[in-house]
């Protein structure tokens, strides 16, 4: 297992030492690059891009910093798949997106299995925008924990922003598999 942190902005497969966004490549994905086990940060003023399907993860048990991808700066999912054991957690300022045919599975039988985490106050922290036909995609292929999006503590305000279009939620529920669950946790207001 190892833990990768951008170093530049890249994109997720690339291997060349002159343009990789990680300083080394000791993952247990295809190259070297991270992969099943492994979990990533999206450092703050980067943009890392998957340019092809990938997996990883670990099995965390707690909400945000072990989670399988943390984003502080901007990960591009596009219309790629990504398998993740834990999910995606995006920080104040980080950006997630997403494009048409993208896909966001999460496999893991764990507690504290959200999709996605939102914590933080700032515009356009996700921003998913699949279309008519080939939407993007969030799944969960646990037996216990569905898919499900956490607006996470006091952290978002009035600020906090996203954008969901054409995107299907599919599993989605806690324990209890098609109900919508979008969270607003420690939320106040409406």
């Amino acid at each position: 297992m190892a833990s990768f942190t951008t170093q530049r902005s890249g994109n997720w497969s690339d291997t060349n030492a002159a343009t990789r966004p990680w300083s080394t490549l000791t993952g247990s994905g295809t190259g070297g690059v991270p992969g099943l086990g492994d979990t990533v940060t999206v450092a703050a003023g980067h943009t890392l891009t998957m340019t092809a399907d990938q997996t990883c993860g670990t099995s965390g048990t707690t909400i945000g910093v072990s989670t399988d991808v943390v984003v502080y700066g901007t990960f591009n999912i596009g219309s790629n798949h990504l398998t993740a054991l834990t999910g995606v957690y995006v920080s104040t300022g980080g950006h997630l997106t997403g494009g048409p045919g993208g896909v966001l599975e999460i496999t893991s039988n764990s507690s504290y299995r959200y999709s996605v985490v939102i914590d933080g106050n700032s515009a356009n922290m996700v921003n998913i925008a699949g279309a008519a036909g080939n939407p993007f995609t969030i799944k969960s292929t646990s037996a216990l924990y569905q898919a499900s999006v956490l607006f996470a503590s006091n952290n978002c305000g009035s600020a906090t922003t996203t954008s969901w279009s054409y995107c299907n939620f599919l599993n989605m529920g806690y324990q209890s598999p098609n109900q919508c669950a979008v969270f607003l946790y420690g939320l106040e207001g409406s």
